[in-house]
Parts: C-alpha cells; structure tokens; sequence
C-alpha cells in the first residue's frame, strides 16, 4: 500500500525527520491493513488549527481535535485520509503520561481502523475496535491505551 505523507505544520519536524516518519508510519499499517484493503492512503500531519477548522466544517465541533479519517468514495483505490494534530497529541501524550511516539502510533491506528469501517459510538462497536487497537499496539510493544 502506498502511504502519502503531507506534514503541514513544522512542530512534526522537531520530533522526527520525514524520512523518520515515513518509515515510523509504514512500520505501522502494514499490522492494520493489507493489500486487499486498498492501493493508497493519504496522512496529513497537521497542527490544532487545520484539524479545528476541518472538525468545524465537517463535524459541526468547534474545536481541534487529535484524529480525524476521511473515507475516500473509492475505498479499493483508496482508503481514504488521516488527519493528525500535533498540538493536540502531545498535550494529551503529556497528560496521560505516555510517550509521544506511543500515542501517535494509536491515533494512527485508530484513523486506519475507521476508514475500514470500524466506529466507536456504540458499546459493542467500541469494544471491537478497542480491542483490534490493543492488539495491534502489542505488537508494536506499546501499552494498552485503555488501561487507567
């Protein structure tokens, strides 16, 4: 699958370089999807205000947020685009005590897993998704998110 990595906002580059984080990234989603799934993904890596101003428009919510997926109308070609905000996840990294590379390999995941399909609203939906979260994430060595 091919990966299209657009970094946006500058805070990314102080972390990792792009060549770092198109290798972190394509670590990452051959564990969530293969081949079959789709042919591309689009990732965009993004600050507070790009991922405000695309809640506001699309989910009618004021505010940034840290993840949003957009399903593409051709999922065979491509499975859509994963919007990531900097600012956003390295707040909550640092308030939940959790490396930054830990949360953003989640926040990933759980884009991916939206774009083929998976939700959270409702409790047995949530369970499921969690669930394919935590596995994928041991297998990057990395926490379980959920645990408190």
């Amino acid at each position: 699958m091919q990966l299209d990595i657009q970094i946006q906002y500058p805070g990314w580059l102080s972390i990792k370089t792009e060549v770092e984080w198109e290798k972190f990234f394509n670590a990452i989603l051959p564990l969530v999807v293969n081949e079959a799934d789709a042919q591309e993904l689009s990732l965009v890596l993004a600050s507070d205000e790009m991922t405000h101003q695309l809640n506001a428009t699309y989910r009618h919510k004021d505010r940034p947020t840290n993840v949003l997926s957009f399903p593409s109308c051709e999922p065979k070609i491509c499975l859509g685009d994963i919007v990531l905000s900097f600012e956003t996840i390295q707040n909550e990294a640092i308030d939940q005590g959790k490396p930054f590379d830990h949360h953003v390999a989640h926040l990933f995941i759980h884009g991916v897993l939206h774009l083929m399909g998976h939700d959270h609203i409702e409790d047995d939906e949530r369970v499921v998704m969690e669930a394919k979260e935590i596995k994928i994430l041991e297998r990057l060595d990395i926490q379980n998110p959920y645990d408190s």
